[in-house]
């Protein structure tokens, strides 16, 4: 899968705990081959949820704000 098929899998997750769960999870048991681009998508759902709007590509401003 791509990062945007994961991105459109992580914005059915509508609190951060839950992406944060579901995210450990597929770390734990997910394909090794896949980890990159797992990482990027939940790293630009996190990016979403900071600044509370969904986007296609980050603004660079925004990434301050995610933890």
């Amino acid at each position: 899968m791509t990062k945007t098929d994961w991105l459109m899998r992580f914005r059915r997750c509508r609190k951060l705990e839950t992406l944060e769960t579901v995210y450990e999870r597929l770390m734990y048991s997910g394909d090794h081959k896949e980890e990159m681009a797992i990482t990027q998508a939940y790293d630009h759902r996190k990016a979403e949820f900071a600044a509370n709007k969904l986007f296609d590509r980050v603004p660079a401003h925004v990434w301050k704000f995610v933890k």
